[in-house]
């Protein structure tokens, strides 16, 4: 791979996609190139040094090749899920301008492609091509280039792959092999075919909404426990670190595989004594394997780096014995902790027995910390490292005299120090005030080099003479030895997989510990979710739900609540309440609590049973909608257009406040349409957040619609939030008393007071309201009301029935009929209606009053 990356970059996954269109369907094609994390296969192909250095994968490229919607949500849930710090997409040259109206469209795919790169905080790399795809591969490259960069098992997953369409696909991963400068040195490339069904789908207006990450920026830009990962990050590697970011993307959908790492974390949480000593003895001080594999297999290795691997080894057994001792003193051989790691330790320790071997026979031990080859395999070496000692013998000889000459003389306490920046020994006084006795001295003449807090840096000319001699001795043998470090990484490489394996192993360690150590130190309690397949269960139940993030925060007393959404039944939450009520926190706290079960985490309640979900979909906000040069409204709708797409029966879906940024009838009118398409065909388990009190009308008209409020004590000149989900709606919004508690103006409140009793009053009197059409006793599948009735009665109540108004009356009439024989299916076009009829009306009343 290209040479001039940095060595963090090659820890995170690279990804090269494009969006193609195929007459009016769009697809979505895309190869990832990730560090291979899969313990399961490649736990026989460890292999001892050498061994296994060709078959056993080192990289792992995933292509997708889907099926796109319009707002390109299965790009953004592949981007969520695998996580990429960079990405390469397709860009034609912009001297190079097309005016069709394909080319338009395309171009506008390609607008909403960097817009979610950029969302998602995604660095990313315009390819020029002609045109906006990947240029087709050339012809030997799946038949020649591609073959050799992958393991034998995956040549033969290239074979079936051929005899699918999977065109785009092979773009993908041609681009990304150039652009990566990928080559034969850097083969065993494990090959497998991507599906976003493999992991619970979180797109990232779900990611934002659930908080599973803290924002872009840096640390500096956190909250503290402001996120899932940063709640669940007790980690002690980094490669832990890693891959818990890796599970929050890829929350599992098979419970068998949800429930052997709930075993496992279920132990951790009752063995305090283990997860301890894993804690604070084993994982504590652990080298990052990976950043070293890395290095290692781009020959950027030192001798530093392999015995940093080498540490690694000889903390194995204490790994092993940590699981050993707590199992036989517990008399639980075959704990799920011991079960799943402590046969694989064995097998990892016995294998590094010779890298062990090779790196205290090469490296000199004698001479730690300074890491050297040992002079045993070479007599120039040898007679190096003679000169050394001598000239080093003769250092401690100066640093003696000067103790007990000048330094006792002057009376100040007197250190002999290497110096790591220039490789050459100084003198270090204790005291910085030392510096002018130091400058005063007549003895000898000392050359400061510099005064710092722990003291005065000094050298004398005997102490510079000699350690200068040191310097130029360290330096020859540094470049006699380096052919021999050369072949020492070399050899070292053979143990990739090794070391990779390790790497895998003790990370998913790190995590599950990790998760044992939040839920047994959580405050409030964590406990173990109960988990059923798709569809199994009653419903989604818990009981004494918290939000995980929210009750850590400083000065909070977080109220727990229940969520019951029984299939068939409640399945269908409406949630009515004031504002700063607790409906966002409430909704939002159901997404973290699935994400976290669904990792095999605990979670912040008193029980729950959760029928695995396949999807968490959100519709929460748009506070991007100026960046993507679109308005507020049409973001919220671009977002529930992607629900209502995408979700399955098996989805949880979380909508705050749909229908603000048009008008009161458009906007209920379009979230009694979405409402009404979840419960009849989507059928899933959704939490709807909403300011329209008249949607609460729909539990009375369909079946699994739910009431529930947020509580409130409301007082003449204030509000008492009580954060409490209780059942049955709240018809008050008690807008004006959260503006009082913002100290808005007296006379702005007094306003408003008169201005929401005037509506009231109107509303009282039967004019045209979102309320009186959501009291409609019609069923609920198609919303209608007597149009030619209302017209009349509007038409009346503007021109009176005068006897000079008849003509015009009659009209009216006569046009309220031939409205009411077309298909008007939804309440907003019915107000619509009614409104210019009565406009209408005021026309021809100003025409014959002239």
């Amino acid at each position: 791979m290209a040479r001039d990356e940095e060595e963090g970059m090659l820890l995170a996954p690279r990804v090269a996609l494009q969006v193609t269109r195929q007459g009016l369907d769009r697809v979505t094609s895309a190869a990832v190139l990730a560090p291979f994390h899969d313990r399961e296969e490649s736990r026989d192909r460890e292999g001892e040094g050498g061994g296994a250095k060709q078959t056993s994968p080192r990289w792992h490229l995933t292509i997708f090749q889907v099926p796109e919607n319009d707002q390109l949500s299965c790009l953004d849930s592949m981007l969520v899920q695998t996580g990429p710090a960079h990405a390469y997409f397709p860009c034609e040259p912009s001297s190079k301008k097309k005016e069709t109206g394909g080319s338009k469209a395309e171009k506008g795919d390609q607008r909403k492609l960097q817009h979610i790169l950029e969302r998602q905080g995604i660095d990313a790399s315009p390819l020029p091509q002609k045109g906006s795809a990947f240029r087709p591969p050339p012809e030997d490259f799946e038949s020649n280039l591609l073959p050799r960069l992958l393991t034998p098992q995956s040549r033969d997953l290239l074979q079936y792959k051929k005899e699918l369409d999977y065109t785009q696909a092979m773009a993908c991963v041609h681009a990304l092999v150039t652009a990566l400068d990928i080559r034969d040195e850097d083969a065993s490339i494990h090959l497998s075919l991507g599906s976003l069904d493999q992991f619970m789908r979180l797109d990232s207006s779900a990611a934002e909404a659930i908080n599973l990450f803290p924002p872009e920026g840096g640390e500096q830009h956190w909250v503290e426990n402001g996120s899932l990962y940063q709640i669940l990050n007790k980690c002690r590697t980094k490669m832990g670190e890693r891959l818990l970011q890796r599970w929050l993307r890829q929350p599992l959908v098979d419970p068998v595989k949800i429930n052997a790492r709930l075993d496992i974390v279920e132990q951790l949480v009752e063995d305090v004594q283990l997860r301890c000593s894993l804690q604070d003895q084993a994982l504590r001080g652990t080298p990052d394997l990976e950043t070293l594999a890395a290095r290692l297999q781009r020959q950027r290795a030192g001798l530093i780096d392999i015995y940093k691997v080498y540490t690694f080894a000889q903390r194995l057994p204490l790994f092993l014995g940590t699981l050993e001792e707590t199992s036989q003193d517990e008399g639980h051989p075959s704990a799920p902790l011991q079960k799943r790691f402590s046969r694989d330790l064995c097998r990892i320790q016995e294998h590094f027995q010779k890298f062990s071997a090779l790196v205290e026979c090469v490296i000199d031990m004698s001479a730690l910390p300074d890491l050297s080859i040992s002079p045993a395999h070479d007599p120039a070496l040898a007679e190096l490292k003679e000169e050394i000692n001598e000239v080093e013998d003769h250092i401690e000889i100066v640093f003696k005299k000067a103790t007990r000459g000048f330094a006792q003389d002057l009376g100040i306490e007197l250190r002999l120090e290497l110096q790591k920046t220039t490789g050459t020994y100084c003198f270090r006084s204790t005291k910085p005030a030392d510096d002018k006795k130091l400058r005063a001295c007549k003895t000898v003449k000392c050359e400061i080099l510099s005064i710092l807090k722990n003291g005065v840096y000094f050298t004398i000319a005997p102490l510079k003479e000699a350690s200068g001699r040191f310097l130029d001795l360290k330096t020859e043998y540094s470049q006699k030895q380096s052919s021999l470090v050369k072949k020492a990484v070399e050899t070292a490489c053979t143990y990739l997989p090794l070391i990779e394996a390790a790497a895998r192993l003790v990370a998913e360690l790190d995590v599950l510990v990790s998760l044992g150590h939040v839920a047994a130190m959580a405050p409030s309690g964590y406990r173990r979710p109960i988990l059923f397949g798709k569809g199994g269960g009653q419903g989604i139940m818990v009981k004494g739900g918290r939000h995980p993030c929210l009750e850590l925060q400083e000065s909070v007393e977080f109220i727990p609540n229940d969520y019951v959404l029984t299939r068939g039944e409640s399945h269908f939450t409406l949630l009515t309440g004031p504002n700063m009520g607790g409906k966002s926190t409430y909704i939002r706290g159901l997404g973290c609590l699935c994400v976290m079960a669904q990792i095999g985490s605990y979670v912040p309640v008193d029980a729950m049973e959760l029928p695995v979900v396949d999807a968490v979909l959100a519709r929460v906000g748009a506070g991007d909608a100026a960046q993507r040069g679109v308005s507020t409204f049409m973001a919220e709708m671009l977002e529930a257009s992607t629900i209502l797409q995408t979700a399955t029966p098996h989805s949880l879906l979380i909508i705050d406040e749909l229908g603000r940024g048009t008008s009161t009838f458009d906007g209920f009118g379009l979230a009694w349409a979405i409402s009404e398409y979840i419960i009849r065909h989507l059928q899933a388990p959704c939490l709807f957040a909403t300011h329209f009190h008249e949607l609460t009308a729909l539990e009375q008209k369909a079946p699994g619609v739910r009431n529930l409020h947020v509580s409130a004590l409301a007082g003449a000149d204030n509000i008492t939030m009580l954060y409490q989900v209780e059942p049955g709606p709240c018809l008050e919004s008690y807008g004006i008393h959260v503006a009082r508690m913002a100290r808005f103006p007296a006379s702005v409140i007094e306003e408003a007071s008169v201005k929401a009793k005037e509506l009231e009053s109107l509303d009282s009197k039967g004019n045209c309201t979102s309320s009186s059409f959501a009291s409609s006793s019609s069923p609920l599948k198609k919303p209608r009301f007597s149009l030619s009735t209302s017209l009349s009665d509007a038409a009346q109540n503007v021109l009176g029935r005068s006897e000079g108004n008849e003509i015009a009356l009659s009209a009216l009439k006569g046009l309220g009929r031939t409205f009411a024989e077309l298909p008007i299916d939804t309440l907003v076009d019915a107000a619509v209606v009614v409104q210019r009829m009565e406009d209408m009306a005021e026309s021809v009343r100003m025409k014959v009053s002239q």
